[in-house]
């Protein structure tokens, strides 16, 4: 019922009138993980086949962490990404039939990033979503605090290995 409201949804031809990118493909088959603060596992607008993981502990549950979550910033992501169609609640994803496969950071540290494109990646996303940022020190830029060579070696067997795109 909201997508005569998502404006941007037409502008990059996802939806809409005429010919859009959902002619083309609507998600089918494809899992998308949401490194992020972790998703409302019961939304009704979303598709979570499986649980994911909270990297703090590596142990099951990608669902919303503590006060790092008050604004639902991963349940949001998720929605935007694969909010279901045609269901009668909530929002059009740009790939509504897309499965989420969430990762809920906690601590928000090189090591988390690190660890959750790696899970992501061997527990089969096709796509990897990250919603945030952080800068090297040195770069002109903040927050800092990362170290990428953690990082680094995490996306090269995402995408070389595994063959994920990282968004």
């Amino acid at each position: 019922p909201f997508f005569p409201q998502q404006w941007a949804m037409t502008q990059i031809q996802a939806g809409g009138a005429g010919t859009t990118g959902w002619d083309i493909g609507t998600g089918a088959g494809v899992t998308v993980t949401v490194l992020d603060t972790g998703c409302d596992l019961l939304h009704p607008d979303l598709n979570i086949p499986n649980q994911g993981i909270r990297l703090d502990t590596m142990m099951p549950t990608g669902a919303p962490q503590g006060p790092a979550n008050i604004i639902g910033h991963g349940t949001c992501c998720a929605g935007l990404v694969a909010g279901r169609f045609n269901n009668g609640q909530g929002v059009a994803g740009v790939a509504g039939n897309a499965a989420i496969l969430p990762v809920a950071f906690v601590n928000w540290t090189d090591v988390e990033v690190a660890a959750g494109i790696n899970w992501a990646a061997a527990n089969g996303a096709s796509v990897i979503s990250m919603s945030f940022r952080q800068y090297a020190p040195g770069e002109g830029f903040s927050p800092t605090g990362w170290n990428f060579a953690v990082i680094d070696p995490a996306i090269q067997n995402a995408v070389d290995v595994q063959g994920c795109v990282l968004v």
